[in-house]
Formats: C-alpha cells, structure tokens, sequence
C-alpha cells in the first residue's frame, strides 16, 4: 500500500484501556484495509477524541467523536464509532451526501399554496413538512402561534408565511393533504397537532404516515439523541444549521430572512434523512413491523389522546395536599438538622484518626448562611447542616467513622439493613422523599402556564402529558411534564387527577401479572400456564406451597403477608434484580428472598430457562428480540456495566412485549372513539394500564372495551398463555387501583 494512501488517523487524549482498544479496533474494521489506512494518535489531554484524514487531494474536516468515557458506557458506542468511521470513508470516496441548500420557494397567496399542491396529487404522494413555532413549546397546541410550515417533496421546497395561517379556516387544504398525500416529518406529532388546529380551528390531527425520528428509534432503540440536528450530523456529518439558544426561546425575534431558509433546511434535511432510514427499514424485517404496526399507528393516537391532557385538582391540592407534605418537610427538617448536630458532638468526643476536635465543629463543617435578621446592619452568619447536600452527608459520616460512596437511597437503607445507622438514615430520607413528593409531583401541578392551562377550551386546571415512543431500554414508552406515567403509589399523591368534569368518572384497567405471563410463554412453563389458565384463582396464592415448602399460613393475615413478599420477589425477578436488591426493597433478610428465588425457580423450570437463555443470547451475539420485532441493543459489555446490562436485558422481552400490547390496544380504543364519536378520554397509559375518562353511566363500558383489546392483543402474540385484566373506578385516580 503507498503512502499516498489515504490515512484516518483516530486521535485519542490518552492511551486506551484494553476494553476501549477493542471497542476501537472492531469499529475501525468498517474501513476497506486495501484503500485505506488506519492508525492510533494519542494527543493532548485536553483534545477531544476525533477521526482526521490525510492524504487526499483537498483538506477534510476532522470528525467528532464521543468522549473516552462516553465510548465505554453508551449503550450503542459501537455503533456510532462504526458510522464515524463510515463517514471518513464516504468523505474520502467524495460519496458523502450533499447539505441541503436551504433554496425554497414563499407563497404570496393562499391560491399559490393550493395550486403547489395540487400539481402534485397523484404524482408526489409523499411530503414531508415542519413547523415553526414562537417558543413554547409546551404549551397547548391551540396556544402555539405558528409562524410558519414548510413542505419538500423530494425535490422542491414550499414554505407557508404566517400571514396565510392567520386568515382563518382553511379546510380545503387540509382535505387536500388528509385525502391525497402520506406526510411525515421529525417529531411529526408536535407539528400536526399545531398545524391541524390552524387549518380547521377544532382538534382533527393530519395523519402522519412516516416520520424519521420514531424510524430512528427503531432502527437504533439505544441512540442517546434522537434530534434531527444529532441523527444528520451522525449520519451525513452535516453542520448543525440550528438557531441560537437565545433565538430558540424567542423565535418571533428570527428575521424572516433567517427563519424560512432555516426551516427550508430542516425539511429537506428530514426528506433526505426519511428516505435513507425508509430504506434502512425495508432490510429489516423486525424493525420495519414495529415502526409501521407499532409506532406510527401510536404517534397518531397519542396526536389525538394529548389534546385533552389530565384534570388537576387545584383545590384539594392548596387546601390539604401542600400544605400537609410541607409540614412534614419543615419537621423532617428540624429533626434532621437536630440530629446532625447531635452526632457531630458525639464525633468530637472521639474523633477518627486524623482529625481534630475542632475539626469536627459547625463552623469547620457546615457552609455559613444569611440567618435571620441582623446586627447594626450586618448579616447574621449561622452554619447549618444541608440534607440536600450529598458531600455534607458524606463529611457527616466520614465523622462517625463510615465512609459512603455513595448517599442515595440504596446506600442508606444498606447501612439501616446492617445495623449501621437507624436513626439519623430514616429521618433523611424521609425529609428527602417529602421534598420529592413537593418539588417533582405536587408544587409543577399548581405552577402557572405554559405547563398548565385552563380556559374556556378545557373546563378545569389541566396539564398536557407528553408521551414518548422511545428512550426507555426495555422498549417501554415514556412521559413528561407530567411524567404520569411515574407517579409514586400513595394515594394522597394520585387523589390530585379527577375526571375532567362533573358527571364523569376515571376507571383503570391493568393486565394481571403481564410480564409474568409473557415469561411463562417464553419460557414454555407448563406450570405457570397451568395456573394461569384458571382465572377464578389468585395467582400467588396458588403459588405459596411452592414458595413456602416448610410453611403454612397460621391465618389470613399471615397468608396476605406471605403473598405479599412472594408477589414482591417475584416482580423483583421480573425487573432483572438479584435476591440482595429485592431484599433491600422488600425489608426481608436477603437469604428469605433467595431462598422464595430458588423455589420458584425450581418450580417454574421454564423461567429458568427463559433467563439462562437470555444471558446466552446476551452473551454469545446472538441478540435478543421480542416477538413483535424490537430489539435490545447495548454494543459493548464492560466488567463495569455488565449487572447493569444483564438486568435490562432480563426485562427486555416482558416489560417491552407488555408495552406493546397496550400500545395496540390504546390505538384500538382511540379509533373506536373517533369512529363511533363516543364521550371517552384516555387519561393516562402507563406500562400495563389504560386509565379512561368517561361519562358515569359508561365508564363500565369503557373499561370493557378497554380490557378486551388488551386481552386481544396479549393472547395474540402469546397463544400459549390465558390473559387477564381487572379494573377498578371512581371520582380519582387513587380510587381506580
């Protein structure tokens, strides 16, 4: 090979570790040997890691590359650093693809604008489009102010000014795109809920039939970045054309001779991106089912179920919800304040080697802070131990002789389990989890819009959830602003969701030990089927001679308990943790959660099948997929990463399977709906559950329909195994579980 060759040279700020070597060397393997070099550099420790080329015809630009730690911890780091090396190739062989040009075309008119699109029935049946909006994001789709919307063909660029979406209705042009084009776009949910609500002033969303963020998702269930900006310069190396930050929050201020060829570009860019992942996804079988079954068929659901957001209960939240959990703030606060300073002197009394008493006072431990008042004008400084703070936790401990590592939940039950430290540890977290509870769920329900809003369109205090279709490692769907789907269990918390007016009800319906399920059908466990198939008995409680051999129930408070902690380390199982994790959450010494493990693994034999094959599968490259055609994707396995990994991979296959099936059954019950233009709501989704909102004489058969889908689609994809769901309702959504 001659040294005019051309040569990609990977630059690295310090030597690779064995792992990272041979991360690099596989990645390195997409470039040809017999045109191309390839060599190591290691650079300055304040060089970010890169690929440059040398020895072309014209300078290249070098091309960024994740950071050293980043590459050993992303789950698709391999994967990335194959299309980093794939774009030098490209870039060397002049076959990159070309920016898009930004070059477009304004309509004066809303004439224009029909006559473009109506010199394409028939011919360009796919569009992209893309909408610009003035900041705000979050705020309702009926209260975005949309500046303007952008449409590529393929070939040509069309861009819609304000000025025509202001002029009222315009139902003949969303008849024509409803009618006679397949639209997609990045993230087209956000913009066909704006665009629809302009076009007919009522809440109709344009059916999307592609879009290159949800393809991207499965095509690439583990990228870290889903942003159009991220995907093209991952895949083509294109600059990022993105507005400033400070223009981002203020859109309105972008001149218009800025704005348009920037949206110009975003289309085009989303055109070619759409086309290239389209043809990615007709190779793949797998993935193509879950982007065209799965994921666009829910987007558009979740377009229509979004509108109508949840109904808070600003009152009850105010008058009893706020304050009750500040009050516990404020006395967990005292307490803990109190106790650190308690076990400060006792640290004096016997200081660790290497420190002093004076060491271990206030003033030397604690920051100072304004107290209250002053003296002759001059702030008075007061020195106070921060619950909130984890390196005064740590300095706390260090004091008493236990040095942490770590202060999270996890590390401060370990020392209560131990025997450590019951005192000062449950007081913590107490005032933790109350300020959790004010500051995550309780205080953004009663901020003011945008994240809320309530007025003559929606009767009540509403927030919008917004749903995502990817981003969770086991294939679950995900939420925000609220996250609703992670609201915590105690009632008090979900009594704040009510039925959206008077006269309507909210009813839950839950898949009854799904994931189980879905384990005992691939695992083939003729005796968790067995018990599955007779659904006029509990499930656990069948199980109990299993868990407990030695031991009978004395009466049925005892049986309620033992149930409880069988259900528990079952569902443990379920979520890929091991006997010491499912202990600590079940305050049960770890050799009883083992040994409940151990049992029933030997009678469910088939489960235990089904985990060593994962591992197996995990381990030996063959993959792990779920019946509807995700995949789990994680490149590299680290001794670091490797529990961590094995428990998502355990998960994959139940929770993921799950999510779909609901998924379908959410989409069945949105169409019924529209259809049959029924009063129900979907209220929530969450992993295995519908929740409905619906009139009182119909929310029963709301939640029928409900259950019946999702038995439907369970039974569906796991013939082996008989499904079940229950329900419950009421004025709450604390009342419906």
């Amino acid at each position: 090979m001659s040294q005019s060759t051309p040569l990609i040279t990977l630059q690295l700020p310090s030597k690779p570790t064995p792992v990272l070597q041979d991360i690099l060397l596989r990645a390195s393997r997409t470039v040809p040997k017999d045109r191309m070099r390839v060599k190591f550099r290691q650079t300055h420790s304040s060089v970010p890691p890169s690929l440059t080329i040398e020895g072309t015809p014209s300078p290249l630009p070098s091309i960024s590359l994740p950071s050293v730690k980043q590459m050993l911890a992303m789950p698709d780091s391999l994967t990335t650093l194959k299309m980093a090396f794939l774009r030098a190739v490209k870039a060397i062989d002049g076959t990159e693809k070309r920016r898009p040009d930004g070059r477009f075309t304004l309509s004066s008119s809303r004439t224009q604008t029909e006559d473009w699109f109506q010199q394409r029935i028939g011919k360009k049946r796919r569009l992209i489009f893309d909408i610009e909006t003035a900041g705000g994001l979050k705020r309702h789709p009926s209260k975005r102010e949309l500046l303007c919307v952008g449409f590529f063909d393929g070939e040509s660029t069309f861009i819609i000014p304000e000025d025509q979406l202001l002029e009222g209705r315009w139902e003949s042009l969303y008849y024509m795109l409803a009618g006679h084009f397949l639209l997609g776009g990045h993230n087209g949910k956000f913009d066909t809920m704006t665009f629809s609500w302009y076009l007919l002033e009522e809440h109709n969303p344009l059916p999307l039939a592609m879009d290159s963020q949800l393809a991207h998702a499965a095509l690439y269930p583990a990228a870290q970045r889903h942003a159009l900006s991220a995907v093209v310069e991952k895949f083509y190396g294109w600059s990022d054309w993105s507005l400033s930050q400070a223009e981002y929050g203020n859109m309105r201020s972008v001149p218009l001779e800025k704005l348009y060829p920037y949206l110009a570009m975003d289309v085009q860019g989303t055109g070619v991106l759409t086309a290239d992942l389209h043809s990615m996804l007709k190779l793949n079988e797998d993935r193509s089912f879950v982007y065209d079954n799965i994921m666009i068929p829910a987007t558009n659901m979740l377009a229509w179920t979004e509108w109508y957001g949840v109904t808070i209960d600003r009152k009850y939240i105010e008058d009893k919800l706020k304050p009750e959990v500040q009050g516990e703030i404020d006395e967990a606060l005292a307490l803990v304040e109190r106790m650190a300073d308690e076990m400060l002197a006792d640290a004096r009394e016997n200081p660790p080697k290497g420190t002093t008493q004076e060491d271990l006072t206030p003033e030397k431990m604690w920051p100072r802070s304004h107290g209250p008042g002053s003296v002759r004008g001059k702030p008075v400084w007061i020195h106070k131990f921060n619950p909130g703070s984890p390196p005064q936790v740590k300095k706390l401990y260090a004091a008493k002789g236990v040095n942490l590592k770590s202060t999270d939940e996890e590390a401060l039950t370990r020392l209560m389990r131990r025997g450590v430290d019951k005192t000062f540890a449950p007081v913590l977290l107490d005032y933790r989890g109350a300020t959790k509870l004010m500051g995550t769920y309780i205080q953004p329900n009663l901020d003011e819009p945008p994240l809320t809003m309530s007025d003559e369109l929606f009767p009540g205090w509403r927030r919008f959830p917004n749903y995502k279709l990817f981003g969770v490692h086991t294939g679950r769907t995900a939420a925000e602003d609220p996250n609703i789907q992670n609201q915590p269990r105690p009632d008090r918390i979900r009594r704040m969701y009510i039925p959206s007016v008077a006269g309507r009800l909210l009813g839950q319906t839950d898949y009854s030990q799904a994931e189980l399920r879905v384990m005992a059908a691939e695992g083939g466990d003729k005796w968790l089927i067995d018990i599955f198939a007779d659904s006029t008995q509990d499930v656990f409680t069948q199980m109990l001679p299993m868990a407990f051999p030695k031991r009978k129930p004395r009466d049925d408070e005892e049986r309620v308990d033992m149930r409880a902690r069988l259900k528990g380390v079952i569902y443990g199982l379920s979520f890929g943790r091991q006997a010491p994790a499912i202990a600590d959450s079940l305050e049960m010494p770890t050799f009883e959660a083992q040994a409940i493990i151990d049992n029933f693994l030997k009678a469910a034999s088939g489960i235990a099948h089904y985990r060593a094959e994962t591992m197996r599968k995990l381990h030996d490259g063959t993959g792990l997929r779920t019946r509807f055609g995700r995949y789990f994707q994680h490149d590299v396995i680290t001794p670091r990463n490797k529990n961590n990994v094995e428990r998502s991979a355990l998960s994959f296959v139940p929770q993921g399977s799950v999510s779909d099936c609901l998924l379908l059954s959410a989409v069945d019950l949105v169409n019924h709906i529209r259809e049959n233009d029924l009063g129900w709501r979907p209220m929530a989704f969450v992993h295995d559950s519908i929740t409905i909102d619906a009139p009182a004489d119909q929310i029963e058969e709301a939640m029928a329909f409900a259950g019946a889908r999702m038995k439907y689609h369970a039974e569906k994809w796991f013939p082996e195994v008989v499904f079940a769901t229950d329900g419950k309702f009421g004025t709450s959504w604390d009342k419906t579980h």
